[in-house]
């Protein structure tokens, strides 16, 4: 498996198996839960510069982040392995 480059930055070219920190594996259905799902929590951090025509260089800004929940319904798959 490849490492990602930035952690927590995915794209495409990662696929499913890339090892990231956006990544969680759940070890149980989510029906083990009274209603029936998990809250996950999504977060993503900007970090803004600005630059001008009137100005040399670049003037950093800070970070911006925006965080929400959102339910998840995580299924289940068993399979037994024969022979």
């Amino acid at each position: 498996m490849k490492q990602s480059p930035i952690p927590g930055r995915f794209t495409p070219a990662d696929g499913d198996t890339t090892p990231s920190t956006c990544m969680y594996t759940y070890k149980h259905s989510s029906q083990i839960d009274p209603t029936g799902t998990f809250t996950t929590q999504l977060s993503t951090t900007w970090a803004i510069t600005a630059t001008t025509n009137t100005q040399p260089g670049t003037t950093n800004l800070g970070t911006y982040t925006t965080t929400t929940t959102q339910p998840a319904t995580i299924k289940e798959i068993q399979a037994i392995i024969t022979g």
